[in-house]
């Protein structure tokens, strides 16, 4: 149902992106991405996997929250379904300097062609379901507001995802 929910989310952005203005706020993308992975942990479980988060408190950034939730899920959906039962995904969150990095970390398959991921409609692997729409669109919203993707990939040993967002400071 998660996964299911995942893609009519994408799909829904896909229709709504080109007639709707989405609207940015200053979200604490702390919590944020603590309720995402929330969310994912039946699915994670039912693939007996442990997501394992390490997120500095009260982190903020500009964004609209659903672009942020694009990324956040379609990252962590990937890692569960490109990984073997009983692994250990690692999400974490931290600031450096003026920037905060969101990590997404998984001992799955790897990527075959990383330069190709991002375009739509490729699917690594077509045998995993999926309509490969999900990075495509992570794509659009980190290139929207500048948020510098970084993948590292390794055949069968995993994936990292790093996202390099502009920190913004809380408003009081």
């Amino acid at each position: 149902l998660s996964t299911l929910s995942t893609l009519y989310d994408d799909l829904e952005y896909l229709i709504k992106n080109k007639t709707i203005t989405y609207t940015t706020e200053l979200l604490n993308f702390s919590t944020f991405l603590e309720d995402r992975i929330a969310y994912f942990e039946a699915l994670s479980s039912s693939k007996e996997m442990t997501i394992d988060s390490n997120i500095e408190p009260n982190l903020f950034v500009r964004i609209n929250r659903i672009e942020l939730q694009r990324i956040i899920d379609n990252n962590i959906t990937n890692a569960i379904k490109y990984s073997p039962t009983q692994t250990i995904i690692e999400v974490t969150l931290n600031a450096d300097n003026d920037k905060l990095c969101f990590k997404v970390k998984d001992r799955g398959v790897g990527i075959k062609e990383i330069g190709k991921i991002f375009e739509r409609h490729y699917r690594g692997d077509i045998y995993k379901g999926g309509f490969g729409i999900g990075l495509s669109i992570v794509k659009s919203i980190c290139d929207k507001y500048g948020i510098v993707i970084e993948v590292r990939s390794e055949e069968k040993k995993g994936s990292e995802f790093c996202y390099w967002f502009k920190k913004e400071v809380e408003e009081k």
